[in-house]
């Protein structure tokens, strides 16, 4: 675990949610915190660890599925940013009104598929019809084809279209220049395509990006699964009274 020689006042965690967090579920509103993972949350930032979560949720869902806690928080991708000190930042991208109605249109002749609707953004998960992957990402880079303040995004099991030059990476770096973040060794844990930019930032700044899960990335070091996470962060804990 690369929190073993940190102590709490020294780091900057920075965590998404899915996958990371919180199990992967078969569809958005299912996924949940476990009570131990809300805790430790809990617990790290009691102790003087600063802590932003940095997700493709809105912030608003993020609050609601942390409750009580109320953290720093990036939501779509940083499009939304809620600084350590409790302000909240917008990036202001094209509508999306039009896209959205083709969207949902695209979804209701196809079983399995869930448009999830955020500020500014839009994400076409495809977990529960695999089949319909091809035509989904098709379905958006045509969408971002035709405005240049879009780009579309893989993302595990979805595609997301967002405004464009919005990404962790960018949210990651804003928090690292506030005065609650500054100067501590980041780290930053995630799982999916989204999180690859964060994890370059965090190690171009000093840090290290830790993976969550299989597949390639860029962070230099990983963990098997929320659960190992979980763990980890529950040993980090014990060490340090």
């Amino acid at each position: 675990m690369p929190l073993d020689s940190c102590d709490f006042h020294q780091a900057a965690l920075f965590f998404d949610f899915d996958g990371t967090l919180a199990d992967i579920a078969p569809t958005p509103g299912q996924a949940r915190a476990r009570p131990r993972t809300l805790a430790c949350l809990r617990e790290l930032a009691r102790r003087g660890a600063a802590l932003a979560i940095v997700s493709g949720r809105s912030v608003e869902s993020i609050d609601a599925l942390l409750k009580p806690l109320r953290l720093a928080v990036a939501g779509v991708h940083g499009a939304q940013r809620r600084d350590g000190s409790g302000r909240l930042h917008r990036h202001r991208g094209p509508d999306l009104g039009a896209a959205t109605a083709q969207v949902l249109a695209f979804c209701r002749d196809r079983p399995g598929l869930c448009c999830e609707i955020k500020p500014g953004a839009l994400t076409l998960h495809y977990r529960q019809a695999p089949a319909q992957a091809a035509a989904c990402r098709r379905l958006l880079r045509e969408l971002a084809a035709c405005d240049p303040g879009l780009a579309c995004m893989p993302a595990r099991m979805a595609v997301e279209l967002l405004p464009r030059g919005v990404d962790k990476a960018r949210a990651v770096s804003a928090f690292l220049d506030e005065p609650g973040f500054r100067g501590r060794l980041p780290l930053y844990f995630g799982d999916d395509l989204a999180d690859e930019p964060a994890f370059a930032c965090v190690q171009s700044r000093g840090g290290m990006g830790v993976k969550v899960g299989a597949g390639a990335s860029v962070a230099l070091a990983r963990l098997a699964s929320p659960a190992a996470l979980r763990a980890g962060l529950v040993a980090w804990l014990r060490q340090r009274p």
